[in-house]
């Protein structure tokens, strides 16, 4: 069985935490679920999907309770060839969770034995797609253990759990089925909050005049305060904090940023107690004066050639076209290069309207030679170089 939507789901992090419980000590429970502090444990609100694999019996109803009526998931076989082909299994749950300071998950589950060492994952998606691996459920028979993990981000609002087999060994076929009878995330909401906000995500960046607009999107976690905004000079940083502290909502201007610059920004969620999130998506903009559309420049093609000057005496020749990220020619750009080899100065020559700078060396040789040349800096009022997105750098004739 193929599902177009599985192979957009990705698994973040390798840990897998999860400390048993016996639901017969002093923890307060609520019809067979652990329950934390004063807050009632969040139950499923729906099969979200079952993307591969069956639900034999039950539905997500029957994981309200811990009373030996599980919901069964029956795993199915993969397409392909006989000997190649698989037995698997990934269905999700549904969650609106309520706000606290800390949150656990909470599995009580067992599956049939099996010789193929194939166990059940459950793991924590904020948008369905990326997800957290938090238990591993190796349990073949009901012992009324439930299995706590904690949920690395504040999980309020709504959630997706997932449960997927461990094993894809291709020609292992045991259908396997898991019984989950007991499936809750708990909430703290009387010990010290120690839980991130989730990152925010969709950061984007409008450029303008000596200015940045930047816009993104979280996850309205019920205590978020906002987001503090990072700028550096590359993708990797290093980044400077340029809000005095949480920005609210989910815009912010940097009216600080000088036109003609490239700047990287990204954006950390911060919550009430002043946990941060990771960092987001990172941008990238350029600030420009009003009606400039095309603010970059590259080489897009490097020609280089011998010209005869006198009768047996040639000089090397370099006609390097720049042209900006729509494609059309610079002119007025300063190109640099150096001829090596036989041939050995730093030249430069200014492109013209179509976007061609003429680099001539000046020292000429006699017989037979090879001319190299490479380009190593382009400079324009109005635009910034991307050596990376040169089409040549280097050329030799």
């Amino acid at each position: 069985m193929v599902n177009a939507r599985l192979s957009h789901r990705v698994v973040s992090g390798v840990g897998l935490a999860g400390s048993a419980l016996v639901l017969a000590g002093s923890l307060a429970v609520q019809a067979g679920i652990p329950q934390v502090a004063a807050t009632a444990p969040s139950l499923a609100t729906a099969d979200d999907a079952t993307l591969l694999g069956v639900i034999s019996s039950g539905s997500y109803l029957a994981t309200h309770d811990s009373d030996g009526t599980p919901e069964a998931l029956r795993e199915v076989l993969s397409g392909g060839k006989p000997k190649t082909r698989r037995s698997l299994l990934d269905h999700v749950w549904r969650f609106d969770v309520a706000g606290g300071g800390n949150y656990q998950l909470a599995v009580e589950a067992w599956h049939t034995p099996n010789l193929e060492h194939d166990d059940f994952v459950f793991s924590f998606s904020r948008d369905d797609v990326h997800f957290t691996p938090l238990i591993t459920v190796t349990a073949v028979a009901d012992d009324d253990t439930v299995q706590l993990a904690s949920i690395p981000v504040d999980a309020s609002g709504t959630i997706y759990v997932r449960v997927e087999d461990t094993d894809e060994t291709p020609g292992w076929k045991v259908l396997d089925t898991v019984f989950v009878d007991s499936l809750a995330v708990l909430t703290d909401d009387q010990g010290p909050d120690a839980t991130p906000p989730s990152e925010a995500y969709g950061l984007a960046a409008m450029p303008g005049d000596s200015m940045v607009t930047l816009s993104w999107n979280d996850w309205g976690e019920w205590d978020l305060e906002g987001a503090r905004v990072y700028r550096g000079p590359t993708a990797d940083g290093p980044w400077s904090q340029i809000t005095s502290g949480p920005e609210p909502g989910n815009t912010f201007v940097d009216d600080t940023a000088a036109n003609l610059n490239a700047y990287y920004y990204m954006v950390k969620a911060a919550d009430t107690t002043g946990n941060l999130s990771g960092p987001s998506n990172v941008v990238m903009a350029v600030p420009r004066p009003d009606g400039v559309t095309t603010v970059f420049m590259h080489v897009s093609k490097l020609t280089v050639s011998q010209q005869a000057v006198v009768a047996g005496w040639r000089q090397g020749r370099a006609d390097v076209t720049v042209v900006d990220e729509a494609g059309k020619p610079v002119a007025g750009a300063l190109v640099t290069g150096d001829f090596w080899g036989a041939l050995s100065q730093t030249k430069s020559a200014a492109t013209d309207d179509k976007g061609v700078a003429t680099i001539l060396s000046t020292q000429t040789l006699k017989g037979s030679f090879v001319a190299n040349f490479c380009v190593t800096s382009a400079t324009q009022p109005t635009k910034i170089y991307q050596p990376d997105q040169n089409a040549a750098n280097c050329g030799s004739k």
